[in-house]
């Protein structure tokens, strides 16, 4: 059991393997599907198809026993979709090697508010783990989905979509199927703000309309008042303006939480894992 987790924790580092750190670094290009090897489809969920869709990006190794990584794109919750280029970036050496993605969209703005975002999402969650039925989940790639599902699932997600993965690992916290939880500069402290610049401290106020929304989903209390069953790895730089390294620091010393700073081990774990 211990080297299960550990591999699973090695392979969560992945996810953000050639995202970088540093915003204005070469590594933030864009890569193509045939580049990637794999094949995309895009799948509509709800009855807002603007942003009720998600992107599955299957790999064309055709490798069905590998695990599903889900992505929650970032954004602030005011923009972002499931085809941006972070999707990608974040990903692409799970795709190379053969790992498929599902990215999944979700309400944004004055729509998404919370807990709108985060039922969209909790929503094609609870449909692949077999919780609920989905009426518009027709096409034939949700079964395909679901068989990658049975292998376990990677819960991923950048900026404002690691904090919907980080919040809905509660909602999960018993749940077999889910190997790990993994957040990239995740926003983590929604109730003291003081450490943040007001560009994120309004971004969270608008997303989180009172203070009791913001008590709600705050993760340092959850953390303190629920125990998740299986590793969450929160990863954060001490260069990241927008969500400050203070924020997250709270976390330590949480149970089965493992946080990991400004981007050191990655390449180790590249060359020694998988």
């Amino acid at each position: 059991m211990f080297f299960k987790i550990i591999k699973v924790i090695l392979f969560s580092f992945l996810l953000i393997s050639c995202g970088g750190g540093d915003e204005g670094s070469n590594s933030n290009k864009v890569f193509d599907i045939e580049e990637l090897k794999i094949k995309r489809s895009i799948l509509i969920y709800g009855n807002n198809e603007i942003y009720q869709r998600s992107v599955f990006y299957d790999s064309l190794t055709k490798n069905i026993s590998n695990p599903l990584i889900i992505w929650i794109h970032g954004g602030g919750w005011i923009y972002g979709s499931p085809e941006g280029d972070d999707t990608l970036l974040y990903n692409k050496t799970n795709l190379l090697k053969g790992y498929p993605v599902l990215s999944v969209g979700y309400r944004l703005g004055e729509e998404g508010i919370f807990p709108n975002a985060e039922n969209d999402v909790k929503y094609v969650l609870d449909f692949i783990l077999g919780k609920t039925d989905c009426l518009l989940c027709k096409d034939e790639k949700w079964n395909k989905i679901k068989e990658y599902a049975k292998n376990g699932i990677i819960l991923s997600g950048g900026s404002a979509g690691a904090h919907i993965a980080l919040y809905l690992s509660f909602f999960y916290k018993d749940e077999n199927k889910i190997l790990c939880t993994h957040s990239v500069a995740g926003v983590i402290n929604l109730i003291d703000l003081d450490n943040y610049i007001d560009y994120t401290k309004q971004l969270i106020m608008n997303h989180f309309t009172s203070e009791e929304k913001r008590v709600e989903a705050d993760i340092i209390r959850l953390s303190l008042n629920n125990i998740i069953s299986f590793p969450v790895i929160i990863t954060a730089s001490r260069k990241d303006k927008l969500v400050p390294l203070e924020t997250v620091l709270p976390l330590r010393g949480a149970n089965n939480f493992i946080i990991n700073i400004n981007y050191i081990i990655y390449y180790w774990i590249i060359k020694f894992s998988y």
